[in-house]
């Protein structure tokens, strides 16, 4: 029996905004998808905590144990294998959805009248941040990268001049 709805999105969407004011420039950036169904294997294959493997918290906190068999969501965790761990299951399929700012960024541009004293044609100052936030219910690094085990997003602080003789 076939789990999930396929290996794409049922969308994908973004926008952008630009503002400028005054001599203030101001963009945004989102970008997402909707409604993407992820067996997510580095989960799956988690349940086992030998040869100094690490858990992630979601399973910890919500495994199986003797003092809550009935609100548990994924299976008994053990410190040597056992294939009835390591069985395929819905209880490994996530909605990988997620909404993304991929970049934000604010500038101020000198007025010319200042700029052209000292030859320069052109001067803008600038703060970017890029993957500032992502909203997502997916429990694993990075929704983006779905079923690898991959790495999280980087958030990066950029300062900046552009300069034009």
């Amino acid at each position: 029996m076939e789990i999930g709805k396929g290996t794409l999105p049922t969308f994908t969407y973004g926008a952008s905004l630009g503002l400028t004011w005054r001599d203030f420039d101001f963009s945004l950036l989102l970008q997402g998808v909707g409604n993407h169904q992820v067996y997510y294997n580095n989960q799956a294959f988690r349940f086992v905590t030998v040869m100094g493997q690490s858990l992630i918290k979601d399973i910890t906190d919500n495994a199986w144990t003797p003092e809550n068999p009935y609100n548990s969501k994924y299976p008994i965790l053990r410190n040597n294998s056992n294939a009835k761990n390591n069985i395929a299951s819905d209880a490994f399929v996530h909605n990988a959805a997620y909404l993304r700012c991929k970049n934000i960024q604010l500038g101020y541009t000198v007025p010319r009248n200042i700029t052209k004293k000292v030859y320069i044609s052109n001067l803008k100052i600038y703060a970017s941040i890029d993957n500032l936030f992502t909203i997502t219910k997916f429990p694993g690094l990075d929704p983006e990268v779905g079923a690898d085990v991959g790495y999280p997003a980087v958030r990066q602080y950029s300062l900046g001049i552009n300069l034009t003789f």
